[in-house]
């Protein structure tokens, strides 16, 4: 029978464990050969790896790692990818529209951004990096007096605003992860 999990991030222990040894064999670190075979090289990487770069992503890579005279790795490949993805760039969810052969004056982001002009005062984070927030409840806490050391407690009154993310991951997107320059 086939317990519910995540194959990913759970793993069944028929047995109790005996130490927190983890038996696991990591992949071995690689260089792709960008210098010697070219974009080839990165197609293979792509397909291998599960990449999804499109033809721009190898043209760009090729060169930038040509120009900087080294072959990348095998985790720098999949870092560059999941960086620079749709996922984490929203380059077509922020890219021009064209709909019926006539171009949009908004992206699909820009369109999504618009209806928060109309939204009602409950907002108080509008959309603003993948997330919003709605107005809270007045909630009392119990605080220390001096936070810093044994002291006496306080009631203090404050709102608790509810806050709604779209985020789905924490993976670094910094420009400078490579620079081109």
């Amino acid at each position: 029978m086939k317990v519910l999990g995540d194959p990913m991030t759970e793993q069944p222990y028929p047995t109790a464990l005996s130490s927190f040894h983890v038996p696991i064999k990591h992949h071995p670190i690689t260089h792709i050969d960008v210098i010697g075979a070219g974009s080839r090289a990165l197609e293979e990487a792509d397909k291998e790896m599960g990449l999804a770069f499109d033809p721009w992503d190898v043209q760009f890579y090729t060169q930038l790692f040509r120009r900087a005279g080294r072959n990348p790795t095998n985790v720098e490949c999949f870092d560059i990818a999941q960086s620079n993805s749709e996922h984490s760039r929203h380059w077509f969810f922020k890219g021009r529209l064209e709909v019926d052969g006539r171009w949009e004056p908004r992206s699909l982001f820009e369109s999504i951004m618009a209806t928060q002009g109309r939204s009602n005062d409950n907002n108080v984070i509008k959309f603003c990096d993948n997330s919003s927030a709605i107005r809270g409840a007045p909630v009392l806490s119990l605080l220390p007096m001096d936070p810093g050391r044994p002291s006496m407690f306080h009631l203090q009154r404050s709102t608790r605003h509810i806050l709604f993310t779209a985020e789905t991951h924490n993976f670094p997107t910094g420009n400078s992860l490579i620079n081109p320059n």
